[in-house]
């Protein structure tokens, strides 16, 4: 069923919208617009550096959010308030003339922002909520079709980028979280920060959560007599720190202890014990950037391992194995409850001091400049033209071997998101580009693509054009009646061993929005089942 007025303000917003009738100077920031609770770091920061600058810059923000009438009441006019799937006039207004939108990667917000007013005419950049050093499997939000630069922390975060999302050099902008400028580093009280992070497959085991290892582990080590013998020895008070969504799911007072010396925090005051804790000790939360940058210790206690209902999962484990290699560049990560207690006690002998090597590979995760400088620099460059063509450092493809496009190590994409619940990618821009390797054969190999237009009765066709390199395959118009393709087609032999570009060419995108209760505004034209090279 066609939703007419959604539609119609749609279509109306996006001609007023798109118009150059206001000299665009804007620049618009948000952080996590959805959370109602969450500190107002980074984004926040930056918008009040560059109010403070005289720039023409706006705050949106949940009014529902507990610090919403605060900012309201200093900034006025520049803060913009809305409520999530409520139409903001005042909002509108403000896309209206905005230049900039400087985002913590609240997609479903942006893609609202693009279904109003042309991606030419606003250059997106991603601000990020932390540093994307263990999130590196995430890759489905993280589409160069959405931001056309993104902040980064340092070259190891850089490379992943330039690695799994097609992030060309031009992309990016060298330099930091705001956050750390409110950072200190002198030890204000003795104090431990203690924070683990969620895991996707707590979600599916709800009802199983406390028979859980994750859940276990973390209770074990609260209640270990040992760390309540270091907190008496040493006077040392202990923060612990839910994540929000545990919290969300199992309640404030989940967990428990009778170690007296054990403080239990919610997420609000998370930035003030940062300040004052000393030392943090987490999984793989990416807030250990923040004492590292610092130099506060911090310990990695690996409380995954073995844990036998995450294994269960094909993709927790493929999160898991990546992580393995995150370790390694970092100090301190222990699987075992004794030895995390051991290095406990021995920073608290030490008074929290770090050793010469320990500082010197923190410094690795952090450009050497000033954040609030550069990232204003950065903001405020002219955008540049996107390369969506973009060199392949993956491996051949398997012949013979069925890919699908979701998360594989084999493709590049740009102009795709991914579908998580489908296994597969939507094109969701009118050029949309794969990338891959052809193998070496002494045979003849044909690439058999699998993909489905999105149709709907109210729009019975979509125009497809596929092209490999610069040679069409297809053109095709496809209708409810035949909305699919499965069809084989000759590799040129020149091809064999090179990167090669798979081009698709759509017209006639759509918005799901428009057919059904969705409140995804992306447009979408053809969705990707996968490939396979078949060697004859």
């Amino acid at each position: 069923m066609i939703n007419y007025k959604k539609k119609l303000h749609l279509i109306i917003f996006k001609k007023v919208f798109s118009c150059d009738f206001l000299k665009r100077k804007a620049i618009v920031f948000t952080d996590m617009f959805y959370d109602e609770n969450h500190e107002l770091i980074d984004n926040f920061l930056l918008f009040k550096y560059m109010h403070d600058l005289g720039y023409d810059v706006y705050y949106v923000i949940n009014k529902n959010h507990i610090k919403y009438k605060e900012v309201k009441q200093s900034y006025k006019k520049n803060i913009i308030g809305c409520l999530p799937n409520r139409t903001s006039w005042r909002l509108l207004s403000i896309i209206a003339k905005t230049k900039i939108w400087v985002d913590s990667c609240q997609l479903l917000f942006l893609s609202k922002l693009y279904s109003l007013v042309d991606k030419s005419k606003v250059c997106c950049i991603q601000a990020q909520h932390g540093i994307n050093y263990f999130k590196e499997g995430y890759r489905f939000h993280l589409s160069e079709f959405i931001y056309d630069k993104v902040i980064v922390s340092n070259d190891i975060e850089k490379s992943i980028y330039r690695k799994n999302y097609s992030y060309c050099e031009d992309n990016f902008i060298k330099a930091g979280l705001p956050r750390w400028t409110l950072l200190e580093n002198h030890q204000e009280e003795n104090s431990i920060l203690i924070y683990f992070t969620y895991r996707q497959y707590i979600s599916l085991i709800k009802d199983n959560f406390k028979s859980s290892s994750y859940y276990k582990k973390i209770m074990d080590f609260l209640n270990s007599e040992k760390l309540n013998e270091i907190c008496s020895k040493y006077k040392t008070r202990i923060y612990f720190a839910m994540h929000h969504e545990i919290a969300r799911l199992f309640g404030e007072d989940c967990f428990e202890t009778e170690n007296s010396y054990i403080i239990f925090i919610g997420e609000q005051d998370i930035g003030k014990i940062k300040n004052k804790a000393s030392m943090l000790i987490t999984d793989f939360s990416s807030m250990c950037f923040d004492f590292m940058y610092i130099n506060k210790p911090v310990i990695f206690y690996n409380i995954a391992k073995d844990d036998i209902l995450m294994q269960k999962i094909q993709e927790e484990r493929d999160i898991y194995n990546r992580l393995e290699e995150k370790y390694k560049l970092l100090n301190h990560v222990y699987i075992l409850e004794d030895k995390v207690l051991e290095q406990i006690e021995y920073y608290l002998d030490k008074k929290f001091s770090l050793r010469t090597d320990e500082e010197k590979k923190n410094k690795e995760f952090f450009y050497s400049c000033n954040v609030m400088e550069e990232s204003v620099k950065g903001i405020l460059e002219e955008k540049r033209e996107t390369n969506i063509f973009f060199n392949n450092l993956h491996n051949p493809l398997k012949k013979n071997y069925f890919y699908t496009f979701f998360e594989d190590k084999d493709f590049k994409f740009y102009g795709f998101y991914a579908d998580e619940n489908q296994k597969g990618r939507w094109t969701a821009a009118k050029d949309s580009v794969i990338s891959f390797t052809i193998p070496y054969s002494d045979k003849s190999i044909f690439l058999n693509i699998s993909c489905k237009a999105f149709l709907c009765k109210k729009r019975p066709q979509v125009k497809i054009e596929l092209f490999l390199n610069d040679c069409q395959l297809i053109e095709r118009k496809l209708c409810l009646t035949s909305n699919k393709i499965n069809q084989y087609f000759t590799i040129d032999k020149q091809l064999y061993g090179k990167t090669v570009f798979l081009k698709f060419k759509v017209e006639n995108t759509a918005q799901p929005i428009f057919y059904s209760k969705s409140f995804d505004t992306r447009p979408l034209g053809v969705f990707l089942e996968g490939l396979c090279l078949y060697e004859l």
